[in-house]
């Protein structure tokens, strides 16, 4: 039997944040968008498959990742270091080819 791992594409990621607040909700397409409070506690709701408007609530520290279908999913900050790993800028990926 032949072995295959997963496919791990690139992801866009931001960290929740009250400087990150309003870039995020910008950011985000309405469809997506579920609401948002910023205030105290700071939060912000994502829609995780508009056709069925389940939702995820991002509080402070979380990350909120776009992935490669243009969706978007919601991740503890614990959760997020265990997944995924920061891309290398160009120039740090040039030095490891050299």
């Amino acid at each position: 039997m032949a072995r295959y791992m997963p496919r791990r594409p690139e992801v866009e990621a931001t960290q929740f944040s009250n400087e990150t607040f309003g870039p995020l909700v910008r950011s985000i397409p309405a469809e997506w968008f579920a609401g948002a409070n910023g205030d105290e506690p700071l939060y912000l709701l994502i829609r995780l498959n508009p056709a069925v408007r389940e939702t995820a609530k991002a509080a402070e520290g979380d990350w909120i990742v776009k992935d490669a279908d243009g969706g978007y999913e919601v991740y503890s900050d614990e959760e997020f270091a265990k997944r995924f790993a920061a891309v290398p800028a160009v120039d740090d990926a040039k030095r490891l080819v050299e």
